[in-house]
């Protein structure tokens, strides 16, 4: 099993493997309260993996590492140190699994132990994810994307439960003497100027001429 860096100034491998290695994947995952159903989850989309190892940069000879013309420990040292301050992003890949990824250097901590001169450090990666200035502007990545979409699930779970639920039946007006479509939206609606509304539900009632309305009609509201 071989560890393998690809920079954009230089690629390489560690010369010592790490005893072992840790992948997390997981998604955005959240909660929310409905009525009728109470706390139900919303599954996200998939969060960015991250990935730690630990290992040394041999300042001697080994029997134990995998190749010999490996440079001096610092070399490594400055080749990460210069990706994190360029802001770059590097290839990680290790033969034998599945892990080949672009990714970003989220924390890298090194220093020496045992005058041997070794450097030991520890790296926490995370798969990169580069977004173009159009998406930017249409999604502006943030947490309004993501409520976006936990609204648009709870609308479609209310709009289920209604389902279930039996409509009322429409509410209806006996007209009285004296009244009009303008009164009636007055009292009604709140507002007189709807009467035109009114008269579109009930042109089958009324007929052709909204300014006559007689005691008895039925109108639906």
């Amino acid at each position: 099993m071989e560890f393998w860096f690809e920079l954009k100034k230089e690629k390489f491998r560690l010369p010592v493997p790490p005893a072992d290695f840790s992948v997390t994947k997981g998604n955005n995952n959240s909660t929310a309260l409905v009525e009728g159903l109470g706390e139900i989850t919303l599954i996200g989309q998939k969060r960015l993996s991250t990935v730690s190892i630990s290992s040394f940069f041999p300042n001697n000879d080994y029997g134990f590492c995998q190749y010999s013309d490996y440079e001096k420990p610092y070399y490594y040292v400055e080749l990460l140190e210069e990706c994190l301050s360029n802001k770059e992003s590097l290839g990680f890949f290790i033969t034998e699994t599945n892990i080949d990824m672009e990714c970003s250097i989220e924390s890298f901590a090194y220093g020496e132990r045992d005058g041997t001169g070794d450097v030991y450090f520890t790296l926490e990666l995370k798969e990169y994810s580069s977004i173009s200035g159009e998406k930017v502007i249409n999604k502006e990545y943030n947490s309004s994307d993501n409520t976006s979409n936990i609204d648009d699930i709870l609308n479609s779970i209310k709009e289920n439960l209604k389902r279930d639920v039996k409509k009322e039946p429409p509410r209806t007006y006996s007209v009285k003497a004296g009244d009009c479509l303008y009164l009636i939206a007055k009292r009604f609606y709140g507002d007189g100027s709807k009467w035109p509304e009114l008269y579109n539900k009930n042109i089958n009632v009324v007929g052709s001429n909204p300014n006559l309305i007689y005691p008895g009609q039925v109108l639906t509201l």
